[in-house]
């Protein structure tokens, strides 16, 4: 008999068709006794129940079969069981119960097979000893087969258990994904897939190998890595040492304008609104009671009519109610506009201050924390040197430190703008300061508009005050003195052959035209017998010497130089101290020791 774990379609439907036989021959007595004997409504009802009971194992057997084809062999063997269990041990039932008998032990076997797979031995066994009882499929050949497979431990190892099974497949499956993530290049995710299987598999070798690779792939990055970052740090310690090109002077001057346009663009135009205020002159104003508001809008509307570009001055009321509607008596003529909004402002309580765009009219009592930029032209002596004390004016003070400073004394320096201002009582908050340009006399202020109507006021004052005048007088004593040390080597050489040849003679040079004809014997103390006047040696090595007698009277390097200077003569040569005469030598020479060491002053 075949493996009927995996049952071939055409038993299936040759057991199936004997089923079906085996069923109309049961129900075909049935009726015939029944219609023959004219039995009561019992043996009716007894007819029927047996035919419901073999409509109903024919149902059951049918969807054995379909679920074995579809592999569903825990259903399979429920149905075939069903379906010969409710069948009655009848002879007409005999082919229906084969049928079943015969699908229930194919279905079992495949069963078994599935639980042997998953180390389910027992439950294997169980389904098998159902099968080979007496009273079922005794000698079912398949189910002998399995069993004998199921006693080989080389086929079914017996410490084969369903966890050991469970853990390999997640094994598997894991260490798939780790080669997956490898594959994409995400070392780290593979890493933690790996580490994964030998949690469940400690001694996984695959897992141990993968992790190498994986490792090996990014000690190849990491070297690269290293590489670049080398390479870098390289560049950025070379990169100290280039030599930026510098831009052209049309490039630089067109930066620097446009900084400083760009810094002075808000001045400018709060300066350019100042000097309006001042040229425009209003040629005559009568307020009677009139409020602030009707006030604004009044010169709002005549600085348009006096400024010759016509745009006028916006002003911005910023005040309480109380103020904006107070009463204002003003009665003025060809005044300028900046005069005449400080009458105003006066009257009704309130302070301006110009802004780059408008005139801002506010309360006394507003403290406006607003840091603007202010520029002025103040006197040379504006800012002056005072005598401070360094442990008053130094911030954190090293008590222990080594005190450097005199005893008893008081240092001399300038102040700088913001230590002036502030001993002056101007405030600096946070984002403020103060500098000072003494070359152009320029204060440049940044501050809030209260501390900068105190700057004001020391400006005005500092400009209205007389200057002072200093006479300086002024005695200067020159000592110089020059000092002239002086040695060097004269030397005259003789004609001699040079060793080893016969025909080849060297010799000293010549004078040449700056030195009078002949040759001065003042100059070198021997001389040729006989009166010639003929110094020993003749020629001259050193007739180019710059002795002392040449550079007197020459201060300039350019003049020691050569610059506009004439070949040494004779009688410019220092005096001799020393000389050195070989007369009966090859060659004949003369060396004479000049030396001078003179002081002048």
């Amino acid at each position: 008999m075949s493996d009927l774990s995996s049952p071939h379609p055409s038993s299936n439907r040759r057991i199936l068709r004997f089923a079906l036989v085996g069923a109309g021959m049961l129900l075909q007595p049935c009726w015939i006794f029944a219609g023959g004997s004219g039995l009561s409504g019992l043996a009716e009802a007894e007819v029927q129940r047996r035919q419901t009971l073999i409509q109903d194992a024919t149902g059951r057997i049918q969807e054995g079969h379909l679920l074995l084809e579809h592999e569903k062999f825990a259903e399979a063997v429920t149905a075939f069981s069903e379906a010969y269990s409710s069948l009655p041990e009848a002879p007409l039932t005999e082919s229906a119960r084969d049928a079943a008998r015969e699908g229930f032990a194919a279905a079992s076997v495949a069963r078994a097979r599935e639980l042997a797979k998953e180390a389910r031995y027992a439950e294997a066994n169980q389904l098998l000893d159902a099968v080979l009882a007496p009273g079922m499929y005794p000698g079912y050949e398949a189910a002998v087969e399995f069993r004998k497979q199921l006693a080989d431990p080389d086929r079914y190892p017996p410490a084969l258990t369903p966890q050991h099974i469970e853990a390999t497949q997640q094994v598997t499956h894991w260490l798939t994904m780790a080669q997956s993530h490898f594959e994409l290049g995400d070392y780290d995710a593979a890493n933690q897939d790996y580490l994964k299987v030998l949690r469940i598999d400690p001694t996984n070798t695959a897992a141990r190998r993968g992790m190498e690779v994986v490792e090996q792939k990014k000690a190849e990055y990491y070297a690269s890595a290293r590489d670049q970052t080398r390479a870098t740090m390289l560049n950025q310690v070379n990169r100290k040492w280039e030599d930026g090109i510098p831009p052209d002077l049309a490039t630089t001057t067109a930066l620097e304008q446009g900084r400083i346009a760009s810094l002075k663009t808000e001045e400018t135009r709060r300066d350019l609104l100042v000097q309006k205020l001042r040229t425009l002159v209003i040629p005559s104003v009568d307020f009677q009671g009139a409020s602030l508001e009707e006030i604004m809008e009044f010169l709002r509307v005549r600085s348009r009519d006096v400024d010759p570009e016509g745009r006028g001055v916006d002003f911005i009321l910023d005040v309480p109610l109380e103020i904006a509607s107070r009463p204002i008596d003003l009665n003025v003529s060809n005044i300028p506009m900046d005069q005449l909004v400080r009458y105003i402002a006066e009257q009704a309580g309130a302070r301006y201050r110009v802004e780059p765009f408008a005139v801002k009219i506010t309360s006394l009592s507003e403290q406006s924390s607003e840091i603007l930029t202010k520029r002025y032209k103040v006197p040379p002596n504006f800012i002056e040197t005072s005598a401070t004390d360094d442990a008053a004016t130094s911030g954190n003070v090293d008590p222990f430190a080594t005190n450097t400073t005199p005893a008893g004394g008081l240092t001399i320096r300038r102040l700088s703008a913001k230590e002036f201002l502030e001993g002056r009582g101007v405030t600096f908050p946070d984002g403020s300061g103060a500098s000072y340009t003494a070359v152009t006399n320029q204060l440049i202020v940044r501050n809030t508009a209260a501390n900068l109507e105190i700057v004001d006021m020391l400006v005005e004052q500092a400009a209205a005050a007389s200057p002072k005048q200093a006479r300086i007088t002024v005695r200067m004593v020159e000592v110089d003195q020059t000092n002239m040390q002086e040695m060097g080597f004269d030397w005259l050489m003789g004609a001699f052959n040079v060793p080893g040849s016969d025909a080849l003679y060297m010799s000293g040079g010549t004078a040449g035209n700056a030195e009078a004809s002949g040759s001065p014997t003042e100059n070198f103390p021997m001389s040729y017998p006989g009166g010639t006047g003929v110094a020993v040696g003749v020629n001259p090595m050193t007739a180019g010497l710059r002795s002392s007698g040449e550079i007197v009277g020459r201060p300039k390097l350019n003049d020691l130089l050569g610059e506009n200077i004439s070949p040494p003569v004779v009688n410019s040569r220092s005096p001799g101290t020393f000389a050195l005469t070989g007369m009966l030598t090859d060659p004949q020479f003369q060396m004479v020791i000049r030396s001078l060491n003179q002081r002048k002053g």
